[in-house]
């Protein structure tokens, strides 16, 4: 479940733009569960290591843990240190990024993915509509990052636009939750869509692998069978171009 979970989280991440919300949302329902169950096998692998085999409570797991994406990373972090395993943990935890999502998809998966219900039922909200926060807190920094304006795509946009603007009609919403009303905005958020969809798909992926070699670490010491790694090959490439060029994550015999 959490292989398929990830799987298809990442597979619609990297579908969404302001056109097509209902993929960010799925998506984060199935990255937040897929991570939990992820880093929930980790801490079963970790409790059987130091207790002789034996498992752990289901108020353990349960109860101690819950939804709570950030304390299970934490652990997660913890426990690599401390078994000296050789994964990516240091590069992952210096990057601001990580921190930022991290705590996103805790907050996401105890309180967030219910925004639309709460706010139908007059519940206070502390948080921002969910896709309105990954862009003010994710994009931004993914965009200062790695998208850079073509000059001459953005000539060819105004060109157009200039053409167009008076025989179009244009009503959409931004991912900030602004109206999107003519041609030259739509065109301009749009050159914007391929880099958010690949990157926000990118920084999770590199969570998700660093927590599976993790797995894979443990299962390794504790000599545990069968092989739960197996489920999880997807997610341990290392080789970023490739990464980023792909758009399907789902494990072979889906």
């Amino acid at each position: 479940m959490s292989s398929m979970s990830l799987g298809l989280g990442l597979t619609q991440l990297r579908k969404y733009d302001f056109v097509k919300p209902g993929f960010f949302y799925s998506s984060m329902f199935m990255i937040t569960i897929g991570l939990e169950r992820l880093m929930k096998l980790i801490v079963i692998y970790d409790h059987r290591i130091r207790n002789n085999g034996a498992f752990p409570s289901n108020n353990q797991l349960k109860h101690e843990y819950g939804h709570k994406i950030h304390d299970l990373f934490e652990s997660a972090i913890k426990i690599n240190s401390e078994n000296n395993y050789s994964n990516e943990h240091v590069e992952l935890l210096n990057d601001e990024i990580t921190q930022i999502i991290i705590e996103y998809l805790s907050e996401f998966a105890q309180t967030s993915r219910y925004y639309n219900l709460d706010g139908l039922t007059g519940k206070h909200q502390q948080n921002k509509e969910p896709l309105n926060r990954w862009n003010e807190e994710v994009n931004k920094i993914i965009l200062s990052r790695h998208y850079k304006p073509r000059k001459k795509k953005v000539k060819q946009i105004q060109s157009i636009s200039a053409q167009l603007e008076g025989i179009t009609y244009v009503m959409l919403t931004s991912e900030n939750g602004e109206d999107i009303t003519s041609i030259k905005e739509f065109y301009m958020e749009g050159d914007k869509v391929q880099i958010k969809q690949k990157y926000s798909m990118y920084y999770i992926y590199i969570i998700a692998r660093f927590l599976v070699n993790l797995l894979s670490s443990l299962e390794i010491h504790g000599n545990f069978y069968p092989f739960i790694r197996e489920y999880f090959y997807h997610l341990a490439c290392d080789d970023r171009s490739y990464i980023l060029s792909r758009k399907t994550w789902l494990p072979i015999g889906h």
